[in-house]
């Protein structure tokens, strides 16, 4: 029997993030790519971020970090992602930001992404029932 595979589904503001990668090292996109792959068979493959750098909005959030491969160090990006919904078995991936770990980048932009989302959710009229 197959495993379980997952929906995985990036911002549209992602699109610049992996052109920002690309700019730096096609190597770099391989491997976030390579990632978001994995991500469809397995959804808990980060870590949990918490609300950590004072950025509440991605307390709810995991990361995985990557670089290029052999390159000596600590991975110096990070792919910022949630899993959806946040009460029970996660049905979507929900990908909000790729960037740098210096200067918090990549979780500044998943902070800004994520509170304008949820903004916007909050602004559309509801249906009446």
């Amino acid at each position: 029997m197959p495993a379980e595979r997952y929906s995985v589904r990036a911002e549209p503001e992602v699109s610049n993030d992996v052109r920002e990668l690309g700019n730096v090292d096609e190597r770099l996109v391989d491997a976030a790519i390579s990632l978001l792959g994995e991500l469809r068979d397995d959804p808990w493959l980060g870590d949990d971020l918490w609300e950590r750098y004072n950025m509440r909005a991605i307390k709810d959030c995991r990361k995985l970090r990557f670089d290029v491969p052999d390159r000596p160090g600590k991975p110096r990006y990070r792919i910022v992602y949630r899993n959806e919904p946040l009460d029970g078995a996660p049905g979507l991936v929900r990908i909000w930001a790729i960037g740098p770990r210096a200067d918090l980048v990549a979780y500044a932009r998943a902070a800004t992404r994520i509170t304008r989302a949820e903004a916007q959710e909050r602004r559309r009229p509801r249906r009446p029932r």
